[in-house]
């Protein structure tokens, strides 16, 4: 097997692998991520919808959006991300404002959706 290492960043590696089926390295693949922590939001309380989605939408919507943290996080801890906007605009996961430090959105321009005038 030749590996051979073609980028490296901060969240990601490229490599380029010859002399092994391609089945092993997706399941060399698969099992790096699913060693790697991931976080979502699992819980979501909403005190004022005043839009034409229902709850339920924004809440499934806002599960999606992947969680950075600090490296060492015990299971017991909870981060709070609050969302207040409003339209007419684009809500972006950008948008919400997390309660602790070094806890944020891993990508700040997934679109959650559109607001229109009332």
């Amino acid at each position: 097997m030749k590996v051979k290492m073609l980028n490296e960043s901060s969240d990601r590696i490229d490599l380029e692998v010859h002399g092994v089926p391609v089945s092993f390295i997706n399941t060399l693949r698969r099992y790096s991520m699913m060693r790697v922590p991931t976080y979502a939001i699992d819980s979501v309380i909403v005190y004022e919808n005043t839009t034409a989605m229902i709850d339920e939408f924004i809440a499934h919507r806002l599960g999606m959006i992947p969680i950075k943290t600090p490296n060492r996080v015990s299971p017991d801890e909870t981060a709070v991300l609050t969302l207040d906007v409003q339209g007419p605009r684009k809500v972006y996961s950008r948008d919400l404002q997390p309660d602790k430090t070094g806890v944020e959105v891993a990508n700040k321009d997934i679109l959650l959706f559109t607001l229109e005038n009332d």
